[in-house]
């Protein structure tokens, strides 16, 4: 109490002691009055107008305004003085009192009812301030978690999760170690703050921070304040000298998973409270989840790209349908081949599929029909062409949908074709051979016996007819020589051949045949074609019977601007010669039938049906393929690839001895 008048203190401790049963202490000026605030704490002020040197007023001014006590100030004025018990209030008193006749009985009433007052109003500052400090827990909890859940990547979570740490807590210095995959390592993710002079980010802990790296590897949260009292621990000298004073390191765990630590630091001492540990602690809660959850995140986007790739290097078309039969997945090499400028998925597999073979794929991939199979179909890519293809089908493991792995076997067919081919030519080949040989002998008598018959002396029309027999005999042993040389296989003198020059030469020759008919030559070679190993004489028989019968087929259709094209191409390892021409083509019928022996389509007298035969086994035996890609009414393209020389310079090849057609041509190589 704070009161001048010795009698008035008198009374009114009197009246509060005995009443309150509470230690009152009388000062009786202002000066008196901020030493006793400043040395002790009291419950109440109770603070009089009249004072000695300064008025009350003043007094309550200064004590509110320079903060020396938190305590309720009671205002005593006298009688009449209500204005100014009005401007105490104003100025910070938390109630006031007038001195009546009944001051001293109201007094504890008074003292009693401000203390509860005072009691209710600062329960409720202490529960705002608490409810304000939760809030701001709440908004840097959320604040983080909002960064660590914005992104999968780590480097971007842990980066903006400190970043939020540091400027929503007043902590100076932040840090996050993770594991090194398969060890007790540390490595160093992200820093903040005053740790960024101390770490090193993206490599191991150097020497100096083993130490730590043992202490912080323990699992265990650990809180050290006051570090200056603990310099001699292991890290405390490297923390001082930047200047942090409190530290916390909280391990990231996952599911009972190491994951790394968490580091905090502050400049200040005795800084990591009890809260700010529970909220610390709370943050790394969530981070190690973002840490797992990135880290699951690399591990499927890895093994989805490594899924991707092995997909994608197949050279087999690979899709996924559903039981309606839309394409939901498809591979790099079905959209290249099928897709072009259009749109793949989304799209039914039918769309895809030869007409012939839609019913039946509709068959395979309805509800009733999800057991594994395989079978051949035709599919259209994106120019139209038709590709042969074997289907291996197979339902998902708990999923209504179906896997295709579809084999292109086009090439395989090719294969097959010619591989049938060439036994067709071997058999034929022995057979001829055989019956050959068998029809020399009586041939050969028959010529012997003819020559000794010539010298007899015979009437003019006998001598005549026998010469008409020798002749015919004659004729017999050139056609078994022919057959003979179908069917013989020796080595023949190769050499290297400029192929460029071969055609160009060939064109020359045939140029005029082509003009008299008004068919236009288009010779498109490639300049830096490379050489071949080969039989001169063989190779030109075959290009010049496929021109022949390009010629052929121009000579016989009717269409106007008959056109023929011989084009030469350059691969890796080998070269190639297309014939193309848009005469009659071949019929679909007759397409496996052009390479068996005396197969022909000319009339009687004008072809033997042994020269694709022959040429088929010349390019055979040139280590070459000679092959009809295609053939319709727009005319047919012959296709004749043979090795370079740089991939085979070292080999000698075996030819047939085949006789050739164009040696009367007097074509050089």
């Amino acid at each position: 109490m704070v009161e001048d008048n010795p009698d008035h203190a008198c009374l009114a401790k009197y009246a509060l002691e005995s009443s309150k049963k509470s230690s009152v202490t009388i000062v009786p000026t202002s000066q008196q009055c901020f030493k006793a605030v400043e040395q002790n704490q009291y419950d109440i002020i109770l603070l009089d107008y009249h004072l000695p040197n300064e008025n009350g007023l003043t007094t309550l001014k200064k004590l509110v305004n320079e903060k020396y006590t938190e305590s309720p100030i009671v205002f005593v004025t006298g009688n009449g003085h209500t204005e100014i018990a009005v401007e105490a209030m104003k100025a910070g008193a938390f109630d006031y009192v007038i001195k009546s006749r009944d001051y001293y009985n109201v007094l504890p009433n008074v003292v009693t009812r401000v203390l509860e007052k005072f009691r209710i109003i600062s329960e409720k500052k202490k529960m705002e301030a608490e409810i304000h400090l939760r809030n701001k827990e709440l908004h840097v909890l959320n604040s983080v978690s909002v960064a660590l859940n914005e992104s999968l990547v780590l480097d971007e979570i842990i980066d903006t999760a400190l970043f939020k740490i540091l400027t929503e807590l007043p902590v100076d210095a932040v840090a996050v170690l993770l594991r090194e995959d398969g060890t007790e390592r540390l490595m160093v993710q992200s820093v903040k703050g005053e740790f960024e002079t101390i770490f090193q980010k993206d490599i191991v802990l150097n020497p100096a921070w083993k130490r730590l790296e043992q202490f912080v590897m323990i699992e265990q949260k650990i809180v050290v304040n006051w570090l200056i009292e603990n310099s001699e621990s292991p890290f405390a000298h490297d923390f001082l000298n930047g200047h942090l004073n409190s530290f916390i390191s909280v391990p990231l765990v996952y599911k009972s998973e190491m994951l790394g630590t968490f580091l905090a630091a502050s400049k200040s001492e005795d800084f990591f409270s009890e809260r700010r540990v529970d909220l610390l602690s709370a943050i790394v809660n969530q981070m190690s989840i973002a840490v797992k959850n990135s880290q699951l995140y690399l591990d499927t986007n890895q093994y989805k790209n490594d899924l991707e790739n092995l997909f994608n290097s197949s050279l087999d078309f690979i899709v996924t349908l559903s039981v309606d039969g839309v394409i939901q997945y498809k591979n790099e090499r079905f959209d290249k081949v099928f897709g072009a400028d259009k749109k793949v998925a989304g799209k039914k597999i039918v769309e895809f599929v030869a007409a012939k073979h839609k019913d039946k794929v509709k068959e395979k991939i309805s509800v009733d029909g999800k057991d594994d199979t395989m079978y051949e179909i035709e599919l259209m890519d994106a120019k139209g062409h038709t590709i042969p293809c074997l289907i291996s089908q197979s339902t998902l493991n708990n999923r209504d949908e179906f896997l295709l792995i579809i084999k292109d076997v086009s090439q395989i067919s090719q294969l097959q074709k010619q591989l049938i081919q060439a036994e067709k030519l071997s058999a034929l080949g022995q057979m001829i051979a055989g019956a050959a040989h068998e029809l020399n002998n009586p041939l050969a008598g028959i010529l012997g016996y003819g020559q000794l018959i010539l010298e007899e002396d015979l009437p003019q029309q006998t001598l005549s007819d026998v010469q008409v027999i020798l002749k015919e005999t004659d004729r017999c042993k050139t056609i078994v020589q022919n057959l003979l040389s179908f069917a013989r296989k020796q080595n023949s003198v190769t050499e290297m051949i400029d192929i460029n020059k071969m055609l160009t030469d060939i064109f020359e020759l045939q140029r005029y045949d082509f003009e008299i008919r008004f068919v236009e030559l288009v010779i498109d070679l490639e300049p830096t074609l490379p050489k071949i190993f080969g039989n001169c004489d063989q190779l030109q028989q075959v290009f010049l019977h496929l021109i022949r019968n390009a010629k052929d087929a121009l000579k016989i259709s009717s269409k106007h601007g008959k056109k023929l094209t011989v084009t030469t191409e350059k691969l890796q390892s080998s070269i190639l010669v297309k014939i193309d021409d848009n005469g009659c083509g071949i019929s679909p019928e007759n397409k496996d039938k052009i390479f068996d022996p005396f197969f022909t389509t000319k009339e009687i007298g004008e072809g033997t049906g042994l020269g694709l035969s022959l040429c088929f086994g010349i390019v055979h035996g040139h280590e070459g393929q000679l092959s009809l890609e295609k053939s319709d009414e727009n005319g047919s393209l012959f296709v004749v690839e043979l090795p370079a020389f740089k991939a085979k310079k070292d080999k000698k090849f075996k030819v047939n001895n085949t006789k050739s057609l164009a040696a009367r041509s007097q074509v050089s190589c």
